[in-house]
């Protein structure tokens, strides 16, 4: 991925609020429905915190990533992470602290590297599963 794109994702993130950030995601999440040509039934691993259940479900899972800059060149990033963080929590320490941990978990156990084609992503939402199962309560309905 181009590294000045990288820069302007986070850039984006860092200055997000929620709401930013949810239309940001729909914007995204569109942008890889359209680019996998994906259907309705798949589609639905965008709105839920759900493990994928097939490789096209993996796929627009890695895609949403990498746009938002969670993934680059098949690496988690953990400055994405920070930024897409504040956007969702905020100001409040507890879940903040709560996100950095489970992410820096995940960092340690999630497979990564360039060949990781449509697999990150789905670990890296297998693994946040694992250590907060909680968001699997957590839906949202991209727009579009």
């Amino acid at each position: 991925m181009n590294t000045f794109l990288v820069l302007v994702i986070f850039a984006q993130a860092m200055t997000l609020s929620l709401a930013g950030f949810k239309e940001l995601y729909s914007q995204y999440a569109a942008d890889c429905k359209t680019q996998l040509n994906a259907n309705e039934e798949d589609s639905v691993a965008l709105g839920s915190f759900e493990i994928p259940k097939n490789e096209a479900q993996s796929c627009l899972v890695d895609c949403l990533y990498n746009k938002l800059g969670l993934i680059v060149d098949g690496k988690l990033s953990e400055q994405a992470h920070k930024n897409i963080s504040v956007a969702i929590a905020g100001n409040d320490k507890e879940k903040l602290a709560k996100m950095d941990d489970v992410f820096q978990k995940c960092m340690k156990e999630v497979p990564q590297g360039a060949d990781q084609k449509c697999t990150v992503g789905k670990a890296l939402r297998a693994c946040v599963v694992k250590y907060a199962p909680e968001v699997q309560k957590m839906k949202y309905k991209p727009t579009s």
